[in-house]
């Protein structure tokens, strides 16, 4: 089984988005499961238990929020709500290549609406997001047709403050809305050949 994480790792590695981030080490690393995370991954996962269990179990991650970045996250909440946070469904691709399944979790199910939920530690590129193939393999997978990127950035954030990031500014972005179109599947087939052509190639099978 494959995770969606997994797919868009390979396709920025594929499409060289990043020369320093985006290595085919670094990619290896993350099929191997050698990547344990860093503090802005620790950061973004507490910020997610904000939004999706009104933090009921924030305390423990050891990440320092101010008041007014948790009640940013309580207000989004709220806005955003009734919703089902953290839905895994699963999904099998016949390329006519390949026949595999691929895992997705998404952050938030409003309604007929996937949202992800982003914290990001400089000014987001917004074409960065619609490059990206995890919303479309959600949209594939849900059989929906509609995402949206709640972006949400911490201003000024530098790695020695490691996970407090009470004293910064956090910047709440409008929505970025991706949409279902025309040639959405035929484009995640070619990526998923690509991918496995790839895991052959490297003899990664059995991490998948």
């Amino acid at each position: 089984m494959i995770r969606v994480t997994t797919l868009e790792s390979f396709r920025r590695f594929r499409d060289n988005v990043t020369e320093t981030y985006d290595t085919e080490e670094k990619l290896i690393e993350h099929i191997k499961g050698e990547f344990k995370g860093n503090c802005k991954t620790e950061i973004g996962s507490a910020f997610h238990y904000l939004i999706e269990t009104n933090g009921e179990y924030l305390q423990g991650l050891g990440v320092n929020f101010s008041e007014n970045q948790i009640l940013i996250a309580l207000n989004h909440q709220a806005l955003i709500s009734p919703f089902v946070p953290e839905i895994r469904k699963n999904k099998v691709f016949d390329t006519g290549k390949y026949k595999v399944e691929i895992s997705g979790c998404t952050d938030v199910l409003q309604g007929n609406i996937l949202r992800d939920t982003k914290c990001k530690f400089s000014a987001p590129t917004y074409m960065d997001y619609y490059n990206s193939f995890q919303w479309r393999i959600y949209l594939s997978i849900f059989g929906l047709d509609r995402f949206l990127y709640d972006i949400f950035e911490f201003v000024g954030y530098k790695d020695e403050m490691v996970k407090d990031v009470s004293n910064l500014v956090l910047k709440q972005h409008e929505p970025f809305e991706c949409v279902r179109y025309e040639k959405m599947e035929s484009e995640i087939i070619t990526l998923i050949n690509d991918f496995m052509d790839w895991i052959y190639f490297r003899n990664l099978q059995q991490y998948i």
